[in-house]
């Protein structure tokens, strides 16, 4: 079970992350208290974006750090160097799909959270599971013609695996990158 001050000391570091002034950082934590917040951020999706308050830490009051044990900064540092690899590796094929898309005819938006992105202090440590894209309806199709005429077009490129086909979106895999290709409004 987490206690409030586990709670509180990882809000203060996603503060220090966002470039906030926290007057009131809780006190150093022990060896296990560092262990929960490292699980709550895992748990929360926001393991990188900690990472950058524990950096914040490291240049203002670095005694804070002596407490945490050496395997999980280690482990830390590495699960932030696999966002950032992941982040690289889906930009990539967010740039591929949409390149595909628009030479098929089919333009695209990105939604969601690779959005919002650029509003982050560091884009690259928001941590993503899939990337999420709107393709442009085509004029003078019905919705359904259009969703028929996209799915067609992706079954016939080698590029793309073309998964499950639900009601709002499309599921493909591109290389090992999940994309949700959206054609109906939600």
């Amino acid at each position: 079970m987490q206690s409030d001050r586990v709670y509180t000391f990882l809000l203060a570091l996603l503060r220090l992350a966002l470039g906030e002034d926290v007057q009131n950082m809780p006190m150093a934590l022990s060896p296990d208290e560092w262990r929960e917040v490292y699980r709550m951020a895992a748990k929360h999706a926001v393991i990188a974006i900690a990472w950058d308050g524990v950096e914040q830490l490291q240049q203002h009051t670095p005694q804070m750090l002596l407490s945490m044990p050496a395997d999980l900064m280690g482990k830390w540092f590495a699960d932030v160097h696999a966002i950032e690899t992941a982040n690289s590796r889906m930009a990539k094929h967010t740039a591929q799909i949409q390149k595909l898309l628009n030479d098929g005819g089919f333009g695209s938006q990105v939604l969601k959270g690779a959005t919002l992105a650029a509003y982050y202090p560091k884009p690259e440590h928001r941590q993503a599971a899939d990337i999420d894209l709107w393709v442009l309806p085509q004029q003078g199709k019905s919705l359904a013609a259009h969703r028929q005429a996209l799915l067609t077009y992706l079954q016939s490129q080698p590029a793309v695996e073309v998964g499950q086909v639900v009601y709002h979106h499309i599921e493909t895999t591109i290389g090992d990158v999940e994309v949700e290709v959206h054609v109906t409004p939600t």
